[in-house]
This record gives structure tokens, C-alpha cells and sequence, in this order.
């Protein structure tokens, strides 16, 4: 009975293997996050631009282009900071993906110490904490 269960498990580990081989990039995966955030905001930043361009529309004179004046100066303002949390975030991801790669390679720089199923064991437990 513990027999077969052990090589049900074994099993198991085996056919994950591939999974987590074919991982999804976190870099990526964040980089990608972000420009959906830049988008939302920027397409949020238009909406209210426009809302903003009808309630000008109610004024005359000086008053109105003092409106509009307002209204685009915000909307650049609007653009700006989404367009800095966008470079942040990507340089963040990209950050998080380079100290991901050295831990990797500190981490199967200590494997080499080791000798047979121990190094084997070390490098895939090492590949898969770090996305390898």
C-alpha cells in the first residue's frame, strides 16, 4: 500500500515537472500588468477630459477657455504620472527579474558542492523556486 502511494507521488511530482517548467515569466506577467494599468488610467484620464470638455461647453467667453485650459492641463498632468507609474513598474519588474536570475545562480552555484542525486536534487529544487 505505501509502496503504491509513493509511486503515485512520484508520479504526480514527475508530471508537474513539465508545468513548472513551462512557467508564465513573473517579469512578464508584471510587465503586462502594467500597461493594462496604463491603459485603464489613460482611457479614464480621456472620459474625464471629455466630461470635463461638455461642462466647458456650458460657459462663454474667457470663463470657457479658462475651462478648457483647465481641462487639458490636467488631463497632461493625468497622462504624465500614469505614463511615470508605467516606467516604474516596468523597471521594478525588471529588478525583480534580475535578482530572481542571481538568486538562481547563487543557488546552483552552492548545488556544484554536491555530488549525484544530491546536486540533481538541488539544482531542480533550485530551478523550480526560481522559475528556471
Amino acid at each position: 500500500m505505501h509502496r503504491t502511494l509513493r509511486h503515485l507521488i512520484a508520479l504526480g511530482l514527475a508530471a508537474s515537472l513539465p508545468l513548472a517548467a513551462q512557467a508564465v515569466d513573473p517579469t512578464a506577467v508584471a510587465k503586462d500588468r502594467a500597461e493594462a494599468v496604463y491603459d485603464a488610467k489613460k482611457a479614464a484620464t480621456e472620459h474625464r477630459y471629455d466630461v470635463s470638455k461638455e461642462e466647458c461647453k456650458t460657459l462663454s467667453g474667457h470663463a470657457r477657455e479658462v475651462c478648457m485650459q483647465d481641462a487639458k492641463s490636467v488631463r497632461t498632468a493625468e497622462k504624465a504620472d500614469a505614463k511615470a507609474d508605467l516606467t516604474a513598474a516596468k523597471a521594478r519588474a525588471e529588478a525583480a527579474g534580475e535578482r530572481n536570475e542571481a538568486e538562481y545562480k547563487a543557488a546552483k552555484e552552492r548545488c556544484e558542492g554536491l555530488s549525484g542525486k544530491a546536486e540533481d536534487a538541488c539544482i531542480g529544487e533550485a530551478k523550480l523556486r526560481h522559475r528556471q
